[in-house]
């Protein structure tokens, strides 16, 4: 009740704190959804702001601690914030009032106003009159209302599926409002056409591929990094590793974390977060990197390949468009420990097949430069269709 009080005072003392500049230049937005930990999302919105050069930067609430904003260039940059920061790191419950928080930051927003949001929830829906509207789409936006809801909507959270329809109706009003869709996939773009009826345009998100140096000799082990969260399914990969009795390690933190090492054997290694450069060298020295889960587009799997190393993951999702089956990794068809199984002991057959080099070379291929280079012309070509003057 404390915190709903709390929440009301500030929608009803709400202000519009947005400075114009001269009419002859372009007002810059960026918007993302919010700001918790640093992650796949928040590196291509770390790259969005270089390209872009924002004005204002809106995000529903940010909880980031201050390592993180270091690592997306924002320690030092004023980040508008919505009512929902009130509830601090509880934020995610407060679900069903997302769209009015959506809507707090609208307002704040001039017109004839360049936005570009990262979206993989509701910044999509932002929206300012006369504007330029670009949103790259991280994710299957707000996937647990569409699908896999018994996976998210669990304990306390079972009350979301109360607002259920009132959220699918407006993640789909909302998904109409920008100008342009860019998909981080086109596994995305097919579900973005699939549930909005949008076409998109495809630029893979960046990897910093630099930060990794391919390594020839390798150590007896194979890694998973990622968060250890229920979709995924890490648990699958420990069941399979406990009963080949291969050594797993293990980098990241999340939810799961104490039931994952409940099931584990000793034969699989918890590391939790660890510093990029001790991320590249355990990718680097892994014989294969592992993932059971369907990923949106998947950085993790891309990094591996910048090491050189091989990836074995589930076939669904963005690896289909990362990993060439056969040639710098294998993808196997049934998300079980059988079908991991059956393709952990082919990769042990034709591991020496694997090339180090051409691992690497397709690693190449989403290196942040190349984003940069799609991205900025996208905007720049969308500018210009538009008749903006962004002098």
């Amino acid at each position: 009740m404390l915190y709903a009080i709390r929440i009301w005072k500030q929608v009803n003392n709400f202000s519009v704190t947005v400075t114009h500049k001269e009419q002859n230049q372009l007002v810059k937005v960026l918007v993302c959804d919010w700001l918790d930990q640093y992650g796949g999302a928040e590196r291509v919105i770390k790259d969005i702001r270089e390209i872009l050069q924002p004005d204002k930067i809106y995000t529903m609430v940010s909880v980031m601690n201050r390592d993180d904003l270091e690592l997306m260039g924002l320690a030092d940059t004023k980040i508008e914030q919505t009512f929902l920061k009130c509830l601090g790191k509880r934020f995610r419950y407060a679900l069903p009032l997302f769209p009015l928080a959506v809507r707090s930051i609208s307002k704040r927003l001039p017109c004839n106003c360049l936005i570009v949001s990262s979206s993989h929830c509701v910044a999509k829906g932002v929206t300012s009159k006369s504007s330029l509207h670009i949103c790259y789409v991280q994710a299957r936006n707000m996937k647990y209302i569409w699908e896999e809801q018994d996976r998210y909507m669990r304990g306390v959270k079972k009350i979301g599926n109360l607002f259920m329809p009132y959220l699918r109706k407006y993640d789909l009003r909302s998904a109409q409002v920008p100008n342009y869709l860019v998909a981080n996939s086109q596994y995305v773009a097919d579900w973005i056409y699939a549930k909005y009826g949008r076409r998109s345009t495809v630029i893979h998100p960046p990897v910093e591929i630099d930060r990794f140096s391919p390594q020839e000799v390798k150590d007896d082990y194979f890694v998973y990094a990622g968060r250890l969260e229920p979709y995924k399914r890490v648990d699958l990969i420990i069941r399979t590793f406990n009963d080949l009795n291969r050594k797993l390690i293990i980098v990241g933190e999340g939810s799961q974390r104490k039931y994952l090492k409940s099931i584990a054997t000793e034969q699989v290694e918890f590391v939790g977060y660890q510093l990029p450069g001790i991320i590249a060298s355990l990718l680097a020295k892994a014989r294969a990197f592992v993932m059971a889960g369907e990923e949106d587009f998947g950085i993790a799997p891309v990094e591996a390949q910048a090491c050189g190393t091989p990836v074995i993951a589930y076939a669904k999702g963005g690896v289909l468009e990362t990993v060439v089956d056969g040639k710098t990794g294998l993808l196997f068809n049934e998300q079980t420990v059988e079908g991991l199984k059956q393709a952990l002991a082919k990769f042990i057959k034709i591991e020496r097949s694997f090339d180090a080099t051409a691992i690497r070379k397709q690693a190449e291929k989403f290196s942040a430069h190349v984003f940069k280079n799609k991205f900025s012309n996208f905007i720049e070509e969308k500018i210009r269709e538009s008749h903006f003057n962004h002098g």
